[in-house]
């Protein structure tokens, strides 16, 4: 039974070829027995790969690349607008929330004092 699955993505950690180094990554596909390495079939070796990990930021660096604000938490708590992430490991990022409308506000606010009123009777 494989540690793999089709469509995982896969990292070389040994014995490195011309076509896939160490460190070289692709997907994983499937076929026969053999898989598929970025165009090419070959035999695969499971012990010679590992799973891709995600960046930690893996979503927000995503958002970030389509034009969204990112914040950073500075180390008094607050946070800042962040033009230029870094994606160190150690900071905290997260997407700039969008100010809400008075009315907005207004409706969420009622929507609460209805909850509230509901499980405490009026």
């Amino acid at each position: 039974m494989s540690k793999f699955k089709d469509g995982d993505r896969v990292v070389r950690i040994a014995d490195a070829k011309s076509y896939s180094p160490l460190g070289y990554s692709c997907e994983l596909t499937y076929g026969d027995d053999y898989v598929r390495l970025n165009g090419k079939y070959m035999t695969f070796i499971e012990k010679h790969w590992q799973l891709e990990e995600r960046h930690p930021d893996h979503d927000l660096i995503i958002a970030w690349a389509k034009g969204a604000k990112i914040e950073l938490l500075l180390l008094n708590g607050s946070w800042a607008e962040d033009k230029e992430p870094s994606w160190g490991i150690g900071c905290k990022h997260r997407i700039k929330p969008t100010p809400q409308t008075d009315a907005e506000l207004i409706i969420e606010l009622r929507a609460r004092i209805d909850e509230l009123e509901g499980e405490y009777g009026k």
